[in-house]
């Protein structure tokens, strides 16, 4: 139990991201998110697609699902790690482009309305690392 909670701590202390710098650490957070949504994909594909009620899939899809949610995840976490300003940019469009993929699919009737509550994460981790970029814009050259 202490190496679980070791290892949370480690995880949640950003000694590499200075506190000003709330852009990368959103974008850490997030990423912290995602990989954690790859490997329940991965550990309990069923309970968490009738969590969501998503349509029928066969457990191997949901995996595929995770393990890309996974590296995504793994992506966004060195990125805010280490500070990865393009990286970080980028990542706004294509969150909020995901938010609108799933918008899209609940009014197609493909994906039942509760996965929009995946979209919205996107939507306000794309928010707050826009807000932050603006402001660290204002205070560092290096963000603009």
């Amino acid at each position: 139990m202490d190496s679980l909670v070791g290892v949370i701590r480690r995880l949640f202390s950003l000694p590499a991201i200075i506190a000003s710098e709330v852009a990368a650490r959103s974008l850490f957070i997030f990423g912290i998110y995602v990989f954690v949504v790859g490997v329940a994909f991965i550990a309990a594909p069923q309970p968490l697609m009738a969590l969501l009620q998503l349509p029928p899939a066969t457990v191997g899809w949901a995996r595929v699902v995770g393990l890309l949610a996974l590296v995504i995840g793994s992506y966004d976490i060195v990125a805010g790690k280490s500070e990865n300003i393009a990286h970080i940019r980028a990542s706004i469009p294509v969150r909020i482009g995901f938010a609108t993929g799933t918008a899209l699919l609940v009014i197609c009737g493909e994906m039942p309305p509760l996965i929009l509550l995946l979209g919205a994460t996107d939507i306000a981790g794309a928010i707050w690392t826009a807000i932050a970029l603006r402001s660290a814009a204002r205070t560092t050259p290096r963000y603009r």
